[in-house]
């Protein structure tokens, strides 16, 4: 089974389950496996990344905007959190803030937050 076949999997399997913490892992899942399979390889090393960043995330319908600044936290309405506490605030629901939180990059395209996350470890 490749990776298409078992992300196809995962949207079943989450398309059974009713709103919960546990489909949007499922579905995070299905969307890395994804990511993994389309998205040509990156060399984050080589991408100028200026901060602070807009990122936004989506839940319940509502979209939800930020800021992912240079220390690695998401600022919303003048607090600074990290991406998980920032999510957590949204969601009331233990969530991995660098999955949760997106963003547009160069080409246009939604990304996880996470792929910022090597490139900003390294820097240090």
């Amino acid at each position: 089974m490749d990776n298409n076949e078992r992300a196809a999997l995962l949207i079943r399997v989450a398309q059974q389950i009713r709103d919960s913490v546990d489909k949007q892992a499922i579905l995070s899942w299905a969307e890395e496996l994804i990511s993994k399979t389309y998205a040509p390889a990156q060399n984050t090393k080589q991408q100028e990344i200026t901060y602070p960043i807009d990122v936004f995330a989506r839940y319940k319908n509502i979209l939800y905007h930020g800021k992912l600044l240079n220390d690695g936290k998401i600022e919303r309405n003048g607090d600074s959190f990290s991406p998980s506490k920032a999510a957590i605030n949204i969601t009331h629901n233990s969530v991995n803030g660098w999955r949760f939180w997106r963003y547009m990059n160069k080409n246009g395209q939604e990304r996880a937050i996470d792929t910022l996350r090597t490139f900003r470890l390294n820097r240090k």
